[in-house]
């Protein structure tokens, strides 16, 4: 599996509100996984968890740290770096690759999808109804799935780039490659 790896330096790409944002998302979505659905607790879980991803877009579009901005990849970067993973020779950015910026994006759709469904389930207006609940249930299976496929991704992706993307979030600190050129220095 070979890696773009002369020149690759470590670099400090998460800052730590990124990485306290990661980490507390990740923590409140698996409690609600195991939580009462529809209990109180299970609610303001949800609502907790979609202002973390409002959190996290508002430092996204405003921060100046490049590896933390967002950006949604084009269908090229996509279909460049799934074609390079699968020759096994992906290059180590700064942020997240192209798969894993767009995995990103949906996740945090999903979050936001399923506060804003919950809420709305509990309208007067709805009650009675099976479809807000339907609709909040089929959001959750979505991101179990989703979360299942970004975990399966982000080994696949350490394996690849032979590095601790886990650890990279922890600390903060990842291996970098030079950019080519016409390639985007951020990786997001």
């Amino acid at each position: 599996m070979p890696t773009r790896s002369s020149g690759s330096e470590a670099q400090h790409v998460w800052p730590l509100p990124l990485r306290l944002a990661h980490w507390t998302l990740a923590t409140l979505v698996i409690i609600n996984l195991f939580n009462d659905h529809g209990g109180e607790i299970h609610r303001w879980i949800g609502y907790a968890a979609a202002v973390v991803v409002g959190f996290r877009l508002i430092y996204g579009m405003f921060t100046g740290h490049r590896p933390a901005r967002l950006h949604w990849p084009g269908a090229s970067s996509l279909w460049t770096h799934a074609r390079a993973m699968m020759r096994g020779s992906v290059s180590r950015v700064a942020g997240h690759n192209p798969l894993g910026a767009a995995m990103t994006l949906w996740l945090w759709c999903l979050v936001l999808l399923l506060g804003l469904s919950g809420w709305v389930g509990r309208w007067d207006r709805f009650w009675g109804e099976d479809w807000p609940q339907d609709l909040h249930a089929a959001f959750a299976l979505m991101l179990e799935v989703s979360v299942i496929v970004h975990l399966a991704g982000v080994v696949i992706s350490s394996l690849l780039e032979r590095q601790n993307l886990v650890a990279a979030m922890i600390s903060g600190i990842k291996r970098v490659d030079p950019p080519t050129p016409g390639e985007d220095a951020s990786g997001a």
